[in-house]
């Protein structure tokens, strides 16, 4: 079961919590910042231009790449440090041949996309160029597909302040029309007004932009995974030793998340700086 992310769930609690304490500690009647009318302008209206600025199934995908902000994501600092022990582990196979790392690879239940088309193509003998050329694209275009979801959600963070203006302005008719002849209404348009433009300042600045930015960041971390992972796959088409792929990789990491192959040969080191 996926762990609950707690820096979101953090910031959410503090966010909307500090505007709640503020609304409950100045008034006792804070049932009045509820408005359905105006929720439901700025929450609809986001929602109608989304889908018709994009195609359905993306704005799904976006639902559900909501939840992924909540969840504690798959690629963590010590994700990367295993994926270099892996490649050097496949790095000392490989002095065997290819095949022992593709029977490695085959010993994973669930195989990581990118991992499976990466070895499928090593395995195929292609070239550096070529493998660098279609892994790289294969990378690019993942992450472009994916930034979509980031991109609807900026969006959705720029219409709804701008709905929430729809609806203070639609309040600020109903306010003057009934200014000469309803006294009693004004006060409940007013309401209407303002709590338009707050719902669409909280949406887009506490939820959609947010949003947006978290995602895009799990985005990048996996695309420079993949960068790494690729070089990896390189130093295995070159048959380079398993010393020379941990320097290599340990060069991309954080130097406190450095991976350090246990009993390295000196062999393999002497090897290295000869290549």
């Amino acid at each position: 079961m996926p762990m609950i992310s707690v820096s979101t769930l953090l910031g959410i609690v503090l966010g909307f919590g500090l505007c709640i304490w503020a609304i409950m500690s100045a008034t006792k009647d804070f049932h009045i910042f509820w408005h359905v009318e105006s929720f439901a302008i700025v929450i609809g209206g986001t929602l109608a231009t989304t889908l018709i600025a994009y195609r359905t199934r993306y704005v799904l995908r976006v639902v559900r790449s909501m939840a992924r902000i909540f969840v504690m994501q798959p690629i963590q600092p010590t994700t990367l440090r295993d994926d270099v022990k892996q490649m050097v582990e496949w790095a000392a196979l490989n002095q065997r041949g290819l095949g022992a790392v593709e029977d490695d690879f085959a010993k994973r239940q669930k195989p990581d996309p990118f991992l499976k088309h990466a070895i499928d193509l090593l395995m195929n003998g292609y070239k550096e160029h070529d493998l660098r050329l279609f892994l790289g694209d294969f990378i690019e275009s993942s992450f472009s597909r994916e930034m979509t979801q980031a991109q609807i959600l900026n969006q959705m963070g720029g219409h709804a302040p701008a709905f929430g203006m729809v609806g203070t302005l639609i309040g600020l008719v109903i306010m003057l029309s009934n200014m000469g002849s309803d006294p009693s209404a004004i006060g409940p348009a007013m309401a209407m007004s303002l709590l338009a433009t707050l719902y669409g300042v909280m949406g887009a600045r506490m939820v959609f932009i947010p949003a947006a930015s978290k995602i895009q960041q799990i985005l990048e971390i996996e695309k420079y995974r993949r960068y790494m992972m690729l070089e990896g796959i390189v130093m295995l088409h070159e048959k380079r030793p398993a010393s020379y792929v941990q320097d290599r990789l340990n060069s991309l990491l954080d130097p406190a998340m450095m991976y350090q192959r246990e009993g390295a040969a000196k062999g393999d080191k002497q090897l290295a700086g000869k290549r």
